[in-house]
Formats: structure tokens, C-alpha cells, sequence
């Protein structure tokens, strides 16, 4: 029997992928069949974003996983040690 992360049921997924920092989702979209289903969640990336980031408008109009990825890259500007990564990802 296979007992693959990818066999659990959708409900079962989600969650565990709620547990997961906003860098680590990131790093799980290596697999395709994973990065379909995170892909395909567009819950997931809200309830992820709003549990690792303080946010007052929680309007349903919102990009959540535009916003997401926004500021995962910023965090990874401000943590890194490299200038050239900072120079690079400066805002406009």
C-alpha cells in the first residue's frame, strides 16, 4: 500500500500544509503533483498569509497568493546577507 503525503485526502492535505511556513510552501511546489494542489488552493494561501502576517483588510478581492509570494520574497531580501540580493529586490 502507498503511503505518499499525495494519497491523503484533500481535507487531510490542507491542513498539514497550513502548518508550514509561508518559505517552506514555497519550497514544496518541487514536486508537480503537489504544486498542482497548492496551486489549486486558493484558501490555502489566504489562511497561510493571514496566520504568518498581520493584516487589518481582509477583503475577499484580495491576490492571496500574489500577496504571499510578495512578501516571502521580501522577507528573503531583508534575511539575506548578500547586498546585491537587496539591490536587486529594492522596491521601485
Amino acid at each position: 500500500m502507498d503511503y505518499s503525503l499525495l494519497t491523503l485526502p484533500y481535507e487531510v492535505l490542507h491542513t498539514i500544509l497550513l502548518n508550514v511556513t509561508p518559505r517552506d510552501l514555497a519550497a514544496l511546489r518541487c514536486c508537480h503533483v503537489l504544486d498542482k494542489f497548492i496551486k489549486d488552493d486558493a484558501l490555502l494561501f489566504k489562511e497561510i498569509f493571514l496566520r504568518h502576517f498581520d493584516v487589518s483588510d481582509q477583503h475577499a478581492n484580495r491576490d492571496w497568493r500574489r500577496e504571499l509570494k510578495r512578501l516571502v520574497r521580501f522577507e528573503r531580501t531583508l534575511v539575506s546577507e548578500d547586498y546585491n540580493v537587496k539591490v536587486i529586490n529594492r522596491p521601485s
